[in-house]
């Protein structure tokens, strides 16, 4: 027998601003609910600085992606750990 014992996703995402890199994130989630924090490199400091609102944005729907993969994830790995069981 088998056991999934985790599942990880990595993520990298750039924030772009009128076609130029602003910020580069990166991150990665598992399936045992662990969440590795953003790490966020400025590429731009002018048009970070000038454009902190959009930036924010655009971390907060990586963020909400990455919740969202991470639960389904979570529930991958229990269901594959529950079928094997029941076989």
């Amino acid at each position: 027998m088998i056991q999934l014992d985790k599942k990880t996703i990595n993520y990298t995402m750039t924030s772009v601003i009128d076609g130029k890199e602003v910020v580069s994130y990166s991150m990665a989630a598992e399936s045992d609910g662990t969440m590795m924090p953003v790490a966020q490199s400025i590429i731009n400091n002018e048009l970070y600085v000038d454009n902190i609102n959009e930036v924010n944005k655009d971390l907060m729907t990586m963020q909400t992606q990455c919740f969202a993969d991470q639960a389904e994830i979570m529930k991958q790995v229990t269901r594959v750990n529950t079928i094997d069981k029941e076989e």
